[in-house]
């Protein structure tokens, strides 16, 4: 069970990045044009695709340095 809380929080951390940057592109781009909700799918996950799986490996190291440094403080006490 500990071992799938990192890769729940990535996926929390993707889902809700691209549902963010969604509600963006409907509201900001969406709105001025005629966009299919494929089309708009498409042009979000093309845009914001690199940030987000730079955005889960950063989250994922950070979590494991947290992890680890965690470990390692409850070895000493």
């Amino acid at each position: 069970m500990k071992k799938l809380i990192i890769p729940f929080i990535i996926i929390l951390f993707l889902f809700f990045t691209f549902l963010g940057n969604l509600s963006i592109f409907s509201d900001r781009v969406s709105a001025w044009s005629s966009y299919s909700t494929e089309d708009e799918i498409f042009a979000v996950l093309s845009v914001s695709g690199l940030y987000m799986i730079f955005g889960s490996l950063i989250l994922f190291f950070v979590l494991k340095a947290f992890r680890l440094n965690q470990y390692n403080l409850s070895e000493e006490i």
